[in-house]
């Protein structure tokens, strides 16, 4: 009887070890939980487009600028369509039309662009969403995808896995986290000197780009004035407007394209 007693006793101890050991890993997860979702909610907030998507209408109004099904912008210009269209990720955590300027201002050549909202705001989560108008708009008679930051990641992975369904792609302010050695398709890469966000890990994965890659530097340009959202963590303040750094990505762009 003594050690049957024992036994039971060193039982009761394991299982209520067991429990505490439990209940240890479920409030570290929950307290991960917690301060994942803090630091994503605080990053979303100096992340909202400077101005409504109405806002941005007026300030292109040689663009039509239009919302479809589906959380899908469509930005394509009055007249003199160039028959190319452009499918475009933004970044991470960024409120997707926050890159109206740009985008509009690409449309002002004569491209159709597309923009696409992600789920919880990251396009590396739905990298196939351009399948849901690439060959479906009949003024597109060539297709490019396109990205910046992880939205540029998003448009290289749709890349590796439909590199037969697009011409070419556009990159803005991305380092090529896929293996793309082995793809036929011409790309470009925009990116600005005072990036300290992406500036090492973008030279240092050069080798993963395709062999058809062309790389512009704009000078003074940082990483966030791609878009229109303000400041963003870890980057370096632009020397140049944000108005000059899209002038001259939209002029590497527009030369890059017209000989591919």
């Amino acid at each position: 009887m003594k050690n049957l007693t024992s036994n039971k006793t060193a039982t009761g101890k394991s299982k209520t070890v067991k429990r505490i050991i439990i209940a240890a890993v479920c409030m570290l997860l929950v307290a991960a939980l917690v301060c994942g979702g803090l630091v994503i909610r605080n990053y979303t907030h100096v992340s909202y487009a400077l101005h409504s998507l109405d806002e941005y209408r007026q300030m292109y109004l040689d663009v039509n600028i239009e919302e479809l099904d589906n959380d899908i912008i469509r930005y394509s210009p009055k007249k003199d369509a160039s028959g190319i269209g452009i499918a475009f990720y933004p970044g991470c955590t960024v409120e997707y039309y926050a890159y109206s300027p740009l985008l509009a201002e690409l449309a002002e050549e004569g491209y159709i662009v597309y923009l696409f909202e992600m789920p919880h705001n990251v396009a590396t989560s739905a990298p196939e969403r351009a399948n849901e108008i690439i060959g479906q708009d009949s003024d597109v008679t060539k297709w490019y995808i396109s990205g910046h930051s992880a939205g540029g990641v998003g448009a290289e992975m749709y890349l590796v896995e439909n590199a037969d369904k697009v011409d070419g792609a556009v990159i803005f302010a991305s380092s090529a986290k896929e293996d793309m050695t082995g793809i036929d398709v011409p790309m470009i890469t925009v990116y600005g000197s005072r990036d300290t966000v992406v500036g090492k890990s973008l030279q240092r994965r050069i080798v993963n780009n395709p062999p058809d890659t062309e790389m512009f530097c704009i000078e003074g340009a940082n990483h966030a004035q791609f878009g229109d959202y303000g400041k963003q963590t870890f980057d370096s303040d632009a020397t140049i407007s944000d108005e000059e750094q899209r002038k001259q990505a939209v002029a590497y762009v527009t030369d890059w394209i017209s000989r591919h």
